[in-house]
């Protein structure tokens, strides 16, 4: 009898270490799924790190590429109006023209000094897709030159082909409204929503 009461004794003893062990299981395994939510935010930051770097990078690659193309007009408006006032003034002088020949020159190269050129137009467009998987830098200045058309009317056709565009400051703004609210696990990457929510 001594031989089962003390095996009782035992089992009862293992069976009190068993339920132990498992609240520990339960506590250790709420302790890891907090600890995976955690590490699965901070991957989500460092996306947003990563991509506020590039879109920095891209913007300031994207203003200097402006930058020297606004600088190209210039010398290029300024040598073809040099051009055109020298020849309108040889022209005058040459033919005797009942205007003074510097006259005639101004006439000719004050056109080439008022055309004007779109510069330094540089926006963050956020696609359907949303951040950080469709974020682009874009030049709104230079579609406009190449396209010959007013910025605005870039603008309107970049956001009819469902693009949100910002200045950069905005986006930034955006993107830390965006880290902290990842961090405190109110959103998940990606955020496609409306960016006003951010704000």
């Amino acid at each position: 009898m001594e031989d089962i009461t003390a095996c009782r004794e035992q089992l009862e003893t293992l069976c009190c270490q068993v339920r132990e062990q498992i609240e520990g299981l339960g506590v250790l395994q709420k302790t890891f799924a907090h600890e995976a939510q955690s590490l699965h935010r901070q991957d989500q930051v460092r996306r947003l790190e990563v991509l506020r770097v590039r879109v920095t990078q891209e913007i300031a690659h994207a203003r200097q590429m402006e930058s020297a193309a606004s600088s190209g007009f210039t010398q290029g408006t300024l040598i073809s109006g040099v051009m055109g006032f020298a020849i309108g003034s040889l022209i005058g002088a040459a033919f005797h023209t009942r205007e003074h020949p510097l006259s005639l020159g101004a006439k000719l190269c004050t056109d080439e000094f008022r055309r004007e050129e779109p510069f330094g137009k540089v926006m963050v467009a956020v696609g359907a897709a949303g951040i950080p998987d469709d974020v682009r830098v874009i030049s709104v200045s230079g579609y406009a030159r190449k396209q010959e058309r007013p910025e605005s009317e870039i603008v309107a056709s970049i956001e009819k082909q469902g693009y949100r565009l910002m200045t950069l400051e905005s986006f930034l703004g955006a993107l830390d409204q965006l880290k902290g609210k990842v961090l405190n696990g109110s959103l998940n990457l990606p955020f496609a929503g409306p960016l006003s929510t951010l704000c």
